[in-house]
């Protein structure tokens, strides 16, 4: 079934291989770990009380993603996996009296083809699928592709209605959504790798004219994300594009995180803001990060599980092999 996507997406290459894995020199990515306290992988430092802590939890390229990956030695992935996992751990902080965010930098949509049956009305229910997950996850900011906002309320409008408030436009860059931090207001903004300087300054201003703290979903790589994170001046870039540092990097003042692809991992960073001088809002200090498997050990969310254990049954390789029995 080919993807259900806008023909205007548009790709470019990546410094990451396949499977995300990052081919910077292990120098460079010891060196940012020093840099940025806390910052291996599966580090589970704090600094101050739960109430201090901006926890972001973000999912980027799942790719339509339905299944754990088939992989004898370690199935990761699924879309009920994610979507359970969201729910608890963002749960989990706010019952501690924490900021947990829940974001996607974008790329939900599959690349290339998916094992499902080619018929309008498989597409629209996998639509759905994803949209309802996306919901039922907590996404307060989504990053989408050129055209997909009119794809998306097109093929399934009534999921599409339901994250409307969540959908950023990455090209050209929508309004900011504001979300809260206590005292603190984060601004969400999505930029296309693609944009000129000038058109990603503008959407960095507009960002911080609206919030104290700032997070772009970067729709880009390693390469483009760094350009991004300079020139919209986000405290926070969150990677998109396959792009997994295995540890947050640094660009200027700019914090630079990703998951990889196909929904293997979450991706979790936790930041406080450091007293700042002049009363100013303070200095983003990564306190902890971790990339969490979406393994068998993970609890999937029940409702989401029999919904692509349907589809999958419905319209999977097997439905076909039974049809031509």
């Amino acid at each position: 079934m080919p993807a259900p996507c806008c023909p205007n997406r548009r790709r470019k290459g990546s410094e990451y291989g396949r499977f995300g894995r990052p081919l910077l020199p292990a120098a460079i990515l010891l060196a940012t770990a020093f840099v940025v306290e806390g910052a291996a992988s599966g580090t589970q430092a704090r600094t101050g009380s739960p109430a201090d802590t901006l926890s972001v939890f973000f999912t980027a390229e799942t790719q339509g993603n339905l299944e754990p990956c088939a992989c004898p030695k370690n199935p990761q992935g699924g879309l009920a996996r994610r979507t359970g996992f969201l729910r608890s751990a963002a749960a989990t902080v706010r019952a501690r009296a924490g900021t947990a965010l829940v974001l996607d930098a974008g790329g939900f949509f599959p690349e290339g083809e998916v094992p499902l049956r080619n018929d309008p009305t498989v597409a629209r229910r996998f639509t759905a699928l994803l949209l309802d997950a996306l919901a039922r996850s907590g996404a307060q900011a989504v990053a989408l592709d050129h055209g997909e906002r009119d794809f998306l309320e097109q093929t399934a409008p009534r999921e599409a209605r339901r994250l409307r408030e969540v959908f950023l436009e990455a090209d050209p860059p929508g309004t900011p959504h504001v979300l809260d931090w206590g005292a603190h207001r984060v601004a969400v903004v999505a930029l296309e790798e693609s944009l000129t300087d000038d058109a990603v300054r503008a959407a960095g201003s507009a960002a911080r004219a609206h919030g104290d703290f700032v997070i772009a979903l970067a729709r880009g790589d390693g390469f483009s994300g760094r350009r991004l994170a300079r020139l919209s001046g986000a405290d926070l870039v969150v990677l998109s594009r396959g792009a997994r540092p295995e540890a947050p990097l640094l660009e200027g003042a700019s914090i630079l995180v990703g998951c990889g692809i196909e929904g293997k991992e979450v991706g979790e960073v936790r930041i406080v803001l450091d007293p700042g001088t002049g009363g100013t809002r303070g200095v983003p200090r990564v306190t902890g990060f971790q990339l969490h498997p979406m393994d068998a050990a993970v609890f999937a969310d029940p409702g989401i599980a029999r919904s692509v254990e349907a589809i999958v049954r419905d319209a999977g390789p097997r439905a076909f092999v039974r049809n031509m029995e």
